[in-house]
């Protein structure tokens, strides 16, 4: 991942820069550059998911995993209603990857 690549080399950037400020005695540049550090810390913690791994399209998984479950509080809601329609909903949406209705038998939903 080429932003926490560039998170590390900041990281080593500001370590050095902090020996050079602790040998120039100068508090104030320490201060922010702890800062800085500290931010980006924050930042890489935040990206990281189970076991310090990095998180990859957290965003796109959080959203894929709020429709799943929306989709399966739909079918089962009308499984109370409609049980035979509830049971063709649960046969042909897949909740993988990616979502799809790919039913068994082509339907008409004119009556």
């Amino acid at each position: 991942m080429e932003t926490l690549k560039g998170y590390r080399d900041r990281l080593r950037e500001i370590d050095e820069e902090l020996e050079e400020a602790t040998s120039f005695n100068d508090p104030a540049r320490q201060e922010k550059l702890d800062e800085e550090r500290q931010a980006i810390l924050d930042q890489i913690k935040s990206a990281q998911g189970l076991g310090g791994r990095v998180r990859h399209n957290f965003d796109a998984e959080r959203s894929r995993k709020t429709v799943c479950k929306a989709i399966s509080r739909a079918v089962e809601a009308i499984e109370k209603v409609h049980p035979e329609l509830g049971l063709h909903l649960h046969k042909s949406i897949n909740l993988g990857l990616e979502v799809s209705y790919s039913p068994d038998v082509v339907i008409d939903w004119l009556f």
